[in-house]
């Protein structure tokens, strides 16, 4: 009875966190420099080239399809260095909403998991991304291919260490 007063005291007494405003779309510019900077810094641990992304330099709004386009390319350069093959995510074809002309590399993306597989990226619902889409989107696209890229070393994985 005691401890369950105490965190309701505790639960009353934390502020409210403020609702973050909706966000205007992003831009080709932050997209681009956000996007190549990652994609930079991973070819140099990896020794890899990176190829033009397609990213125009622009203050228009950026669309779900450049960056599907650029995460394509970016992948494309990338899959000779894998390490691991990841199990396949499922596809939810039905709720993908992308042109006929991409279904193809962001059904190969959710399936290694480059992509969210319900995210807004595929699914809609508009041409353009906000800013905390498109920073959740770049940033699930490189953790999974973070994950592809890594394989541990026994010296320091007791795991994977012989008895």
């Amino acid at each position: 009875m005691k401890r369950a007063a105490i965190l309701a005291l505790a639960a009353l007494s934390v502020p409210a966190i403020p609702q973050a405003p909706d966000s205007k779309p992003v831009t080709f510019t932050e997209l681009r420099t956000s996007l190549s900077r990652r994609a930079e810094a991973l070819g140099r641990r990896l020794d890899v080239k990176i190829p033009d992304l397609g990213l125009p330099i622009s203050g228009e709004p950026a669309t779900r399809t450049a960056l599907l386009e650029a995460f394509d390319r970016l992948d494309r350069a990338l899959i000779p260095t894998r390490r691991a093959t990841p199990r396949p995510f499922r596809v939810y074809e039905s709720r993908l909403r992308i042109p006929a002309a991409q279904k193809a590399a962001a059904v190969r993306m959710v399936r290694t998991g480059l992509v969210a597989p319900v995210g807004p990226l595929v699914t809609g619902p508009g041409e353009t991304l906000s800013l905390e889409q498109a920073g959740s989107a770049i940033g699930f696209f490189f953790a999974q291919a973070i994950h592809l890229h890594h394989r541990p070393t026994v010296e320091f994985s007791p795991g994977l260490q012989q008895p």
